[in-house]
């Protein structure tokens, strides 16, 4: 049961507003919260229709809600007072926060104030650092709610939800009135009437389109339903049939949706009274400030935005989905059946009692095992790779052509919301981190689609900048081995030249010390190896991993080949793999190796890099003697098994680190005109004002590349296009 006696109003004069600042400047409270409602979740183009605040005092929650489309004059008055009386408190917490701030923005009120704070970072900071898929706690502000603090607390989201669905079933249904209204020859051969599922068959795919329709007739009816019967905002974003995701809250009952807003603050200021003394006790207050620093940060990023090139994108969609076409007309010519990729009982049967391959699974491993083993002409590995390619085509028709292209309905921008705390590591996360790098491709080699060419440069005397950390992963890997008081030769000497001597103004030699600031500064210097005074050259870790592997150099014609094994081998082993996943890389480039080669390829890992296998016996040590580990930057992690903190810790050192650094760029910026635009993984993008000297991306370099104590280098490369993301290129400055 809630803790709380929850008091709620709704303001509809002036009179109840000034009643609220009355008892706001009573209680002069140290918890405030707000939220907002709005037409949809477009972060530029969406307006709340609904505002909601209140605070705590002494056990009891005060909530307000105030409608804009209803009351806009008296709606609008208060929110500027809000943002006056909410200065003053310690905290003015919202969920997802910087969601509501785009809102305040997009009504031209904007809450500039330091004092917000996140409850998603609260909930992160103040639990187990574990993944929700892995038992940890769900960041959803509902589902905490209703786990920690009142069972109840789902009961209006679901009130919602039914809602939603009742809509959606009511707006399908009047699809299914059109078509049954058209002639008896527009029912499918396989139907007696156009029934539900009917409908629901001929509108599922993820390549539906009206003009795919068999008939004009339901051509004509479906477009009526699309510009008659639905509400513009759901006819806008609907794919085939509406479901409830497609129903935006403002047609919702108003007492419901008002109900419900009141309940978003009453759970925000619940989570935040129960997370702030638990992230106190964990010593994690020092990571919530940085958190709290960003959320400024990542505001403005997000409003930057992307520039898209829309022509491109549509040319992109019909290619791509001439294509998918063809490759399923391919599938039906082998097999005779009308199937999806998704059908995979289907496949299964396929696979095993028309090729006889007696698989288990559909699974891409299971299937690229396969492969492996099959004649490259034959008719079974034709199947599988159509398989294996449709499910690829699909995913990227639906994610980036048919998602972006509803996205730019309401802007000519693509715009994206950062996670900042959406892994249990603290590492960043957007839409935009799942760009490929690549193009998809046909079966000719002929490139179909590159997400990244949609991503254009604007307009005007503008270029696009982006700085990407080299490989700060495998560093601050080699920053642990030192650390840990056993170098990592190999490790180190891939980014310094460690145990390497130079010649000093007095003819002297000097050793590189790892801890001497200087040296650091100097790794790029003429440095020489100490066993053979050859000059030092970073090493190179997969043809370290393969030499070790292998017993070969890199004179050696499969060389090459094999140092693709090395780097699989690397990647995984630096997460922790287990000889599981070892003999899985091994066999889909050496089929037949046995074993024995298996074990001593595993093993070759910690041969080339011994001082790692330090780093991850101190990781389970950590976790077995205590409940905490501490990240190279402060942050901790709490009751983390061995296994994960191995990745977590490096993984997390990294995240902390680029944000720290954004936050510094982003203050050095206040004074240019070229904006910080997103980051992607360990890479910040600019958006580069040539009325700003080129010479501010050196400043920003040495910003990034600055760690007073950091016992390894740190280097960001610098890359610019004049054209499109795709088409990026290294730049020297």
């Amino acid at each position: 049961m809630l803790d709380y006696r929850v008091i709620s109003k709704n303001i509809n004069t002036e009179e109840d507003m000034y009643d609220m600042v009355a008892l706001y400047k009573k209680h002069s409270p140290t918890y405030t919260a707000f939220d907002t409602e709005a037409t949809g979740l477009h972060i530029i183009s969406d307006v709340p229709f609904l505002f909601q605040f209140g605070w705590i005092q002494d056990k009891t929650i005060y909530t307000f809600v105030i409608d804009l489309e209803l009351n806009e004059i008296i709606s609008k008055r208060t929110i500027n007072i809000w943002n006056n009386l909410a200065k003053d408190a310690k905290y003015l917490a919202g969920h997802n926060i910087g969601y509501d701030l785009h809102m305040l923005e997009n009504i031209n009120m904007p809450y500039t104030h330091i004092n917000t704070i996140d409850t998603m970072t609260c909930i992160r900071l103040a639990h187990d650092n574990i993944p929700t898929r892995h038992g940890g706690v769900n960041l959803g502000l509902k589902n905490y709610a209703h786990r920690y603090i009142d069972r109840s607390a789902k009961a209006h989201d679901k009130l919602l939800q039914r809602e939603r669905s009742a809509i959606a079933k009511d707006l399908n249904k009047r699809l299914q009135d059109r078509f049954k209204a058209t002639s008896k020859e527009t029912i499918p051969e396989e139907y007696n009437s156009w029934t539900v599922k009917a409908i629901q068959d001929i509108t599922k795919d993820t390549l539906f389109l009206a003009t795919d329709l068999h008939h004009l007739e339901l051509t004509h009816a479906y477009q009526l339903w699309l510009d008659i019967d639905l509400p513009k905002q759901i006819a806008q974003v609907v794919q085939g049939r509406v479901s409830a995701k497609d129903v935006p809250y403002n047609i919702l009952n108003r007492k419901n949706i008002t109900d419900y807003g009141h309940y978003d603050v009453v759970w925000t200021l619940a989570v935040l009274v129960k997370t702030l003394p638990i992230i106190e006790q964990r010593e994690n207050l020092p990571t919530l400030k940085i958190e709290r620093d960003l959320i400024s940060v990542f505001h403005d990023m997000e409003r930057v935005g992307f520039d898209a090139d829309q022509v491109y994108l549509s040319e992109a969609k019909e290619v791509l989905r001439d294509y998918i076409i063809k490759r399923r007309t391919d599938l039906l010519r082998l097999t005779q059946i009308d199937f999806s990729i998704s059908q995979y009982l289907i496949i299964k049967d396929i696979l095993n009692n028309k090729y006889k391959l007696g698989v288990e699974s559909t699974g891409a491993d299971v299937l690229d095992s396969i492969l492996l083993d099959l004649d490259n002409n034959s008719e079974p590995f034709e199947f599988i790779t159509i398989i294996q390619e449709l499910r690829t085509l699909e995913k990227w028709y639906s994610t980036y052509l048919i998602k972006l292209e509803h996205d730019l309905i309401k802007s000519d921008k693509l715009y994206t919301q950062i996670n900042s705390v959406g892994t249990a590591s603290l590492r960043v996360t957007s839409d935009f981190q799942q760009f490929p790098k690549g193009a998809i491709f046909n079966s000719e080699g002929e490139e179909l689609f590159n997400p990244r060419r949609i991503i254009k440069v604007p307009p005007g005397d503008k270029d696009i900048f982006y700085m990407d950390y080299s490989q700060i992963e495998l560093r601050i890997q080699a920053m642990y081995t030192i650390l840990l008081e056993n170098p990592d030769m190999n490790l180190c000497r891939a980014y310094m030249p460690y145990k390497c001597y130079r010649l000093n103004e007095l003819n002297d030699t000097e050793e590189f010390n790892p801890n001497d600031p200087t040296h650091i500064k100097a790794w790029q210097e003429e440095w020489f190896h100490n066993e053979d005074d050859k000059p030092w050259h970073p090493i190179d870790l997969h043809g370290a991993t393969t030499k070790a592997a292998f017993d070969i150099d890199e004179d050696h014609p499969d060389f090459k080949k094999l140092r693709s094994i090395g780097k699989k081998i690397n990647f995984a082993k630096n997460y922790g793999a287990t000889i599981k996943v070892t003999r899985k890389i091994v066999h889909q480039i050496i089929p037949d190796a046995s074993e024995e080669e298996i074990q001593k390829i595993d093993g070759a890992y910690y041969k080339a890099f011994p001082g790692i296998r330090t780093y991850q016996d101190y990781c389970y040590k950590l976790a077995n003697h205590q409940s905490y580990a501490t990240n190279l930057l402060g942050p901790k992690y709490w009751n983390v098994n061995g296994h994960k903190l191995i990745n977590m810790l490096i993984q997390g050192a990294g995240a902390v680190f680029l944000k720290l650094k954004m936050i510094d760029i982003h203050k050095y910026l206040e004074d240019y005109h070229t904006e910080m635009q997103m980051n992607i993984h360990d890479e910040i993008s600019f958006i580069y004002d040539h009325r700003d000297s080129i010479e501010i991306f050196k400043e920003i370099k040495s910003i990034m590349e600055k760690w007073d104590d950091a016992p390894v280098p740190i280097v960001a490369d610098v890359e610019r296009t004049t054209t499109y993301w795709s088409e990026k290129e290294d730049y020297s400055l």
